[in-house]
C-alpha cells in the first residue's frame, strides 16, 4: 500500500471512530453528523496554503485534537486547547473515548483562553469552533477574537446547541436560537453565510426521552429503555429524517443544534 493510501485508510478509520465511538451519530447524537461532514468538506477543499485554527476543549479528550486529521492538507493547523474554569475537574474524563487504536492522536499546539487568543490579527483562513460555545461565559468575546484573527475573506464554522440537557455543571451557560446566533455574529462584524439546523423536533423528542430515562428507578429504567429503543426510537428517527419543518407555524423549527458558516468581509 502506498503512503497516501495508508494515510487515506487511517483517516477513514479515524472518521469511523468519531462517528461511532465519540459522537455516536448513528445511535445517540445524530446532530453531530452535519458538523463532521462540514469539517470533512472543508479539509478536502484545502489547497495547501491555508492556516486553520481549531478552538476546542480537547483536555476533555485527554489532550487530543479530534478533528486535526481532516486538515492534513493545510499549510498550518493549530489546535488550541481552550481552557475553561472546569478544566481541572474534567481533564480526561472522556479519555476512554480516545483509547481506541483507530483514533489519530494529535495533541494541541497551545493552551489558551478562548476570549484572549495568543495570535496576531488576520492570520487565519479558517477558525473552527466545533463544540464549545455553550461552555463559554462570555460568548461575544469569543466571537470577537475569532473575527480578529481571521484574514479578510476568511471563514469560521461554529457548532451551537439549541436543545440539550444541562451538562458538565456548573460550566454550562447558554443555548442558542438561530436569531440569537445571527445577532452575536453580526454584532462583531461577521457576514452570516448559513445557519443550518442539524436535526428536527423528532430527534429532540428522542433525545429528551433518553435523558428522561435517567429519572426512573433502575428497574423501571431497564424495561422502559428496552421498549423505547426497540419500538419508539426508530419511528422518531425516521420521522426526523422526513419531517423537519413546522407545517403549521412556519419558522418555528426545533433542532438540537445549528452548524453556522461565517465570513469576515
Amino acid at each position: 500500500m502506498r503512503p497516501e493510501e495508508r494515510q487515506g485508510a487511517a483517516l477513514e478509520e479515524h472518521q469511523r471512530a468519531l462517528e461511532n465511538r465519540i459522537f455516536q451519530i448513528h445511535t445517540k447524537w445524530p446532530e453531530f453528523k452535519p458538523l463532521l461532514q462540514s469539517l470533512q468538506d472543508i479539509g478536502a477543499s484545502l489547497r495547501g496554503n491555508e492556516v486553520v485554527v481549531d478552538l476546542g476543549r480537547y483536555y476533555v479528550y485527554d489532550g487530543t485534537c479530534l478533528f486535526a486529521p481532516y486538515f492534513a492538507k493545510a499549510r498550518q493547523y493549530v489546535g488550541a486547547d481552550c481552557v475553561l474554569p472546569d478544566w481541572k475537574e474534567v481533564y480526561g474524563y472522556q479519555r476512554w473515548m480516545v483509547e481506541d487504536g483507530r483514533i489519530i492522536r494529535v495533541p494541541p499546539k497551545l493552551v489558551t483562553d478562548i476570549t484572549r487568543l495568543p495570535f496576531g490579527s488576520e492570520v487565519a483562513d479558517w477558525v473552527l469552533i466545533p463544540n464549545i460555545v455553550e461552555h463559554v461565559r462570555e460568548p461575544e468575546s469569543m466571537f470577537e477574537e475569532a473575527f480578529r484573527i481571521l484574514k479578510k475573506g476568511g471563514r469560521s464554522v461554529v457548532f451551537a446547541p439549541h436543545v440539550r440537557e444541562e451538562h458538565q455543571p456548573p460550566f454550562d451557560y447558554f443555548r442558542y436560537t438561530r436569531y440569537g446566533l445571527r445577532h452575536l455574529f453580526e454584532k462583531v462584524g461577521f457576514e452570516v453565510e448559513t445557519i443550518t439546523p442539524t436535526t428536527g423536533i423528532f430527534d429532540v423528542l428522542s433525545k429528551t426521552a433518553i435523558t428522561a430515562l435517567d429519572f426512573l428507578p433502575a428497574g423501571k429504567r431497564r424495561v422502559v429503555r428496552f421498549i423505547f429503543e426497540k419500538l419508539i426510537k426508530p419511528v422518531l428517527w425516521k420521522y426526523d429524517r422526513l419531517y423537519q419543518r413546522n407545517l403549521v407555524a412556519q419558522g418555528k423549527e426545533c433542532p438540537m443544534a445549528y452548524v453556522c458558516v461565517l465570513k469576515k468581509p
